[in-house]
């Protein structure tokens, strides 16, 4: 399988029956790129592999930060937008920004994110 429809196509169940795994990750991601500001979203799920029931879900976003406020009318925008589109396809600001999303989605914080395991080297035993 190479292709990423073919791969999500996959049952839980075959996928426990292939790799031994309790659990699975999936994720997708969402890229825009509007005016001055790249923004980059994902959803994750943590499926049990034997059940096929998502035992935890969350969403994260990030922006690159550049918004930038101006009174250019709409022509002025879309000719920002577009060259600006060129920029960041060459500079491919997505890329640190989706770093970011990951880090919001799959951080262990007091506002949730992904569950830390047992044998995380940094969870305390009582």
């Amino acid at each position: 399988m190479t292709r990423a429809s073919d791969i999500q196509a996959v049952s839980a169940k075959r996928l426990n029956e292939i790799f031994h795994a309790g659990s699975a990750l999936p994720v997708d991601f969402g890229y825009r790129v509007t005016d001055s500001m790249t923004t980059v979203s994902a959803t994750a799920w943590l499926v049990e592999l034997r059940s096929g029931n998502a035992i935890w879900q969350d969403a994260a976003t990030a922006t690159d930060g550049n918004q930038q406020n101006g009174n250019n009318g709409l022509v002025g925008m879309r000719v920002s937008a577009a060259v600006k589109q060129i920029a960041c396809y060459v500079t491919d600001k997505a890329h640190p920004v989706a770093g970011l999303t990951s880090d919001r989605l799959l951080a262990h914080s007091e506002q949730g994110g992904l569950l830390t395991s047992p044998r995380d080297k940094h969870v305390s035993v009582r």
